[in-house]
């Protein structure tokens, strides 16, 4: 999100934002497979594919409402 406050439109912090909004979505593919191999507990693995999606919904809501503004 770092990137994100160094946008220089409106336009290009969206696209800051859903770039780190589809980074967040490949975390928690990435998350599911590991804890499928059982390299993780399932606990972590559960929590951090949690925060994954928690993550992306609010990434999505930044979008939507910087959209609709």
């Amino acid at each position: 999100m770092h990137e994100a406050d160094e946008a220089v439109s409106k336009k290009d912090f969206i696209n800051h934002v859903k770039i780190a909004r589809k980074e967040a979505r490949e975390s928690g593919y990435w998350l599911s497979m590991v804890s499928e191999t059982e390299i993780i507990k399932d606990t972590e693995g559960d929590a951090l594919s949690r925060e994954a999606e928690e993550l992306v919904r609010i990434l999505t809501k930044i979008v939507n409402r910087s959209t609709r503004a």
